[in-house]
């Protein structure tokens, strides 16, 4: 059994309580609107699209509900989560919608969990901190390829360097794509080693993907679909600490190993390291 396996095993449990299929999962716009009410966090959102579905006409008859009346209807939520449900803001559906048009227009698509497409690992993996919603650019289908992540300092010494450079040219040897973030250092080497053998990568970003100025090199790889520019992250959401840190545990979710060079005590790279044994 592998370890994939192993820890699809180890979710199953959680994912089996659900008492809607993730595949029913398909409105963007409700999603997005679901994350933007202050305070709901990811596991609260996936818990919500788990008992409700993606369809906004399950949501829509319980606005302005009291709590006590959505709690006496649907015992397995929080008083919180009761709390979200009955105060969605619908009146700002519209622009939901409407910002997500715009952005696909500027090259930037969304998926929700459960859509085709989706991340193929993240559900396993991941389990309840998988993302309900991903903005991405390029081939998505390299998110579900087998891969590897190459993650390591931002101010790494000639050895690290070369390093980072000969675990990237090795998983594409084996037909891998690369998966890392997107910081100068090792990240950006594993990348263009990729890029510049012929390989695929997958570069993750703490941020909106339209708040990005990407090289020629990399819109040129996007283009020609060797390279995903991946984010949990609202198109025009600038970029965050916290977001850095959540990053983290995709990169190690897509990969089946991961490589990481010269990390610090505390950081990115090591929180990686990290998530990637947690997840087995």
């Amino acid at each position: 059994m592998c370890a994939r396996e192993v820890v699809s095993q180890r979710h199953g449990t959680l994912m089996a309580r659900c008492d809607t299929p993730l595949t029913r999962i398909t409105s963007a716009p409700l999603v997005l609107l679901l994350l933007q009410q202050p305070g709901l966090g990811i596991r609260s959102a996936n818990r919500l699209l788990d008992v409700f579905g993606g369809d906004p006409a399950r949501w829509r008859p319980l606005a302005g509900w009291p709590i006590a009346r959505v709690l006496a209807a649907h015992p397995m939520l929080t008083p919180h989560q009761a709390e979200w449900v009955a105060q969605m803001p619908w009146a700002e559906w519209a622009a939901c919608e409407e910002g997500l048009r715009k952005a696909e227009a500027d090259g930037v698509r969304a998926v929700c969990r459960g859509q085709e497409g989706y991340p193929e690992a993240f559900e396993p993996c991941l389990g309840a901190d998988a993302p309900p919603l991903l903005y991405h650019t390029g081939d998505l289908a390299l998110a579900s390829a087998v891969a590897g992540a190459v993650v390591g300092t931002r101010s790494p010494s000639r050895t690290g360097l070369r390093a980072a450079g000969r675990c990237a040219a090795s998983l594409v040897r084996g037909g891998a794509v690369v998966v890392s973030g997107a910081a100068a250092g090792v990240d950006t080497a594993a990348h263009e080693t990729a890029l510049r053998n012929g390989g695929r990568s997958v570069a993750l970003f703490p941020q909106g993907l339209l708040t990005l100025a990407p090289c020629d090199a990399w819109r040129e790889a996007v283009a020609e679909g060797r390279l995903l520019l991946l984010s949990e992250c609202p198109p025009h959401t600038g970029w965050q600490t916290h977001a850095a840190v959540a990053r983290n545990r995709l990169i190690a979710a897509l990969a089946r190993v991961v490589c990481v060079v010269e990390p610090r005590k505390m950081g990115g790279s090591i929180q990686t390291a990290r998530h990637a044994a947690a997840q087995g």
